[in-house]
């Protein structure tokens, strides 16, 4: 680059001499078309070193601009790895935070549950997340004694072979089942409609829709503990349904 700047001024020079030279002698007298090439190589030389001008100051500040941002280039990926170091003691935080959760469910164990009122009906979904939170405490207030259960029927259970029926209610925690027999006047019970309904049949052959899935019953049985992971309730019999 700088050898062509210096042979493009020295051609400059040279033409910028020769019109000066050419100019200075007034009294020589020049043929027109001379003059006109003299004239027309000045304006060349003129626009020539503005050109070259032009091209200088935009060579220095590429020069300027390249110059400034290379260090900032060369300092990037330097800060990367300080980002990184914090990691390993983020990694060790994490067993400290379940560490406390087995001594709140051990609290949650031996806390005794008051006894039931006379009377009193308990949630079904308060039945299941007491067998959930402490089956002893649980036995003690629901298990050898008649209680009042109140819940959703979420569907039937008719075994084979027998007169009684079951009742399943689901929670988010649990399932709670619940063995009934029918009023005195049916001597049998089944299932209808995709096992939604659960009628009866009297001895005279009639027949009646007793429950359906989606009804709120309340009911008396006896808590006989856990069995497969769900609640099991005896010995019910049904006191209202809505």
């Amino acid at each position: 680059m700088q050898l062509t700047f210096h042979r493009t001024l020295a051609v400059l020079a040279s033409i910028l001499l020769a019109a000066c030279g050419a100019l200075a002698q007034e009294s020589v007298t020049l043929p027109r078309k001379e003059y006109e090439e003299l004239q027309r190589r000045a304006a060349t030389a003129d626009r020539l070193r503005i050109e070259l001008e032009t091209a200088q100051t935009e060579l220095t500040r590429l020069k300027q601009a390249t110059s400034g941002h290379s260090p900032k280039a060369v300092a990037a990926p330097i800060s990367k790895p300080e980002a990184k170091a914090p990691a390993p003691a983020v990694a060790a935080t994490p067993p400290p935070a379940t560490a406390p959760a087995r001594p709140v469910a051990s609290t949650l164990v031996a806390t005794p549950l008051a006894p039931l009122r006379d009377g009193e009906v308990a949630d079904v979904t308060d039945v299941i997340r007491d067998y959930a939170l402490g089956p002893a405490a649980a036995v003690a207030r629901y298990e050898k004694k008649p209680v009042r259960l109140q819940g959703v029927i979420a569907a039937f259970a008719k075994p084979s072979f027998r007169r009684d029926y079951e009742i399943v209610f689901r929670t988010a925690e649990g399932q709670l089942v619940c063995r009934a027999s029918p009023p005195m006047e049916y001597t049998a019970v089944f299932t209808t409609k995709s096992g939604a309904v659960l009628s009866g049949r009297t001895e005279r052959g009639s027949q009646k829709d007793l429950l359906k899935v989606g009804d709120v019953v309340t009911l008396e049985a006896t808590g006989q503990g856990l069995k497969d992971g769900q609640v099991l309730f005896s010995r019910g019999q049904v006191l209202d349904s809505r």
